[in-house]
């Protein structure tokens, strides 16, 4: 089935290609270990709802990307651009490039929201929701 598991692979494949992100981590936020100074840039995705329609499945995904920010803040503006680059290319893909090749068609995304932690973990970022099609082929009995 070209599903869950399948979209989510893509993507992760996507942001793992991408020369500004470090790592990729997927499932419920608040299991992100934020005080692993090594993982950083990172990017993690969350599946908020799966509609199953007769021809194709509708995914609604979150993105956040975020990276630390220095003690004296002199790289924030650096971290908003790399990371607002890395959801660009990612949306390009889905809109336009290999992504949409492989048949995911994307239907919506929100604006790009900062992510601006500079007290617990000192990390900036972008957070971003897109919803996509991709094919259903499950069979039935």
């Amino acid at each position: 089935m070209k599903g869950f598991f399948y979209a989510i692979n893509r993507i992760e494949e996507q942001l793992t290609a991408d020369v500004n992100i470090n790592t990729v981590t997927n499932g419920r936020r608040d299991e992100i270990a934020l005080d692993n100074k090594v993982i950083y840039p990172l990017a993690h995705i969350m599946v908020n709802t799966i509609n199953p329609l007769e021809i194709v499945n509708t995914m609604s995904v979150t993105l956040s990307v975020i990276d630390l920010v220095f003690q004296d803040n002199s790289n924030t503006n650096d971290v908003f651009n790399s990371l607002a680059t890395v959801v660009n290319r990612l949306i390009e893909s889905l809109r336009r490039g290999q992504m949409h090749d492989d048949y995911f068609e994307l239907q919506s995304v929100t604006p790009m929201t900062r992510i601006d932690d500079q007290f617990t973990h000192k990390v900036n970022g972008w957070e971003v929701t897109f919803d996509f099609a991709i094919h259903n082929d499950t069979g039935i009995e």
